[in-house]
């Protein structure tokens, strides 16, 4: 399996989708040699959303992600990544031997998490698109003064690569659930 990553320390310009377009010469690249069988789960990811099928990443979609973590002393935390949003956003003050995992996914600090659309920006409730990107990865949207009710940091980036993956789709003859979400 392979995973790509890009990182950007210093955005110019956000409205200009870099990453998008990196992005999409890799849906190219993987597209082009499928002897390979490569798995990129965001590009499969873009592609089963786009059709209507549940992704496996909770970085797209809108479906409520079922992940948390479990540190060595039985502490049960949120997803590590939104460590990097704020001092203790991952911290819930559940165990694995006092607390229920349905615990702590309604979890208040979690609950942002599970109401799909709503919880999102205006912006973003009146995408198109937002069945596929759900807002973006929720590192990526987080604000001090709108927490997580912000656009994703990549939203151009992420239209631009859904866009090409569903253009490119559409090209190969796919006509189905993402076609209402993406204009001719």
């Amino acid at each position: 399996m392979l995973y790509y990553h890009f990182h950007q320390p210093h955005r110019s310009d956000p409205s200009v989708p870099e990453y998008g377009l990196w992005m999409s010469k890799v849906y190219d690249a993987w597209l082009a040699r499928p002897e390979y069988q490569h798995s990129i789960r965001m590009l499969e990811d873009i592609v089963a959303l786009s059709s209507g099928v549940r992704g496996s990443v909770e970085t797209l979609g809108l479906a409520p992600p079922t992940s948390v973590v479990i540190e060595s002393d039985g502490s049960i935390e949120a997803v590590d990544t939104l460590r990097s949003v704020e001092e203790g956003a991952t911290w819930l003050g559940l165990d694995v031997l006092r607390h229920s995992f349905d615990e702590a996914l309604s979890h208040p600090k979690l609950l942002h998490r599970q109401h799909g659309k709503e919880a999102l920006a205006e912006q973003c409730r009146a995408c198109p698109l937002v069945d596929v990107c759900g807002g973006g990865y929720l590192p990526h949207r987080f604000s001090e003064a709108q927490g997580y009710r912000n656009p994703s940091v990549y939203c151009a980036d992420l239209e631009y690569l859904i866009r090409h993956v569903q253009g490119s789709l559409r090209q190969h003859g796919w006509n189905a659930y993402a076609q209402a979400a993406s204009p001719p």
